[in-house]
């Protein structure tokens, strides 16, 4: 009897404290909302401007005080979402329709890389080149990594990316995922220059090694039975 009060006890206990802690799990895996926000280029002669598409009130509420008060200053000074010369004028060279928390900006003032939002499958937007409002380029995931399966997961999502930088020089831009695979695309084009996938190789041997194995034990086993 005692025993067995004790483990109802426990049960309790593990309920209830798995009531208290999944909003605070919930809440430190929700993504953050919208807000506006300014990226420089390399050369800081181009900035980039992201105007969030929600209600003024709302926007930078989850960065402070000091991330509302630049989102309110950003909304204020510039009219759209789009590329500015970095001289203090508010008419866009070029405009885009679209909304993304991160983006990469090249030295020239016509390219940008998008990034996508939080993973949540292979088939989601890993990032798209554009050519001012033009796609010139759109990867997914899956065209990045293997599986899904190695890498760091939360209760919502997974994430994917190591590093990204822009080589301004060469218009390229270097990617590496968590699983190891190494990618420069030329973003003027969209190619991949050069690629590295260690993980797939890794499944290609590990594929063809399991192949040479059942293929040995069969022929063994004919012999036997001869």
């Amino acid at each position: 009897m005692i025993k067995a009060r004790n483990m109802r006890n426990v049960v309790k206990f593990c309920f209830l404290l798995s009531i208290m802690l999944t909003p605070l799990l919930t809440f430190a895996d929700t993504e953050a909302m919208p807000r506006s926000y300014v990226s420089p280029s390399a050369n800081n002669k181009f900035l980039f401007v992201m105007i969030a598409s929600i209600e003024i009130q709302q926007d930078g509420l989850d960065y402070g005080d000091e991330g509302k008060k630049e989102a309110q200053r950003i909304r204020a000074k510039y009219p759209s979402s789009g590329m500015y010369l970095n001289d203090g004028s508010t008419n866009p060279l070029w405009t885009v329709d679209w909304y993304s928390n991160s983006v990469m900006v090249a030295s020239d003032g016509n390219h940008i890389i998008r990034l996508g939002p939080w993973a949540t499958s292979l088939s989601d937007e890993a990032f798209t080149i554009f050519e001012q409002n033009n796609v010139v380029r759109s990867y997914k995931i899956g065209e990045l990594v293997a599986t899904d399966l190695l890498l760091p997961h939360s209760v919502s999502h997974f994430e994917w990316e190591e590093a990204m930088s822009l080589n301004n020089y060469n218009h390229t831009l270097f990617v590496s995922t968590l699983s190891k695979e190494r990618y420069i695309f030329d973003f003027f084009t969209g190619e991949t220059i050069s690629s590295e996938k260690p993980v797939r190789m890794w499944f290609a041997i590990s594929g063809v090694t399991i192949l040479f194995l059942i293929i040995f034990v069969l022929m063994k086993r004919k012999r036997l039975v001869r």
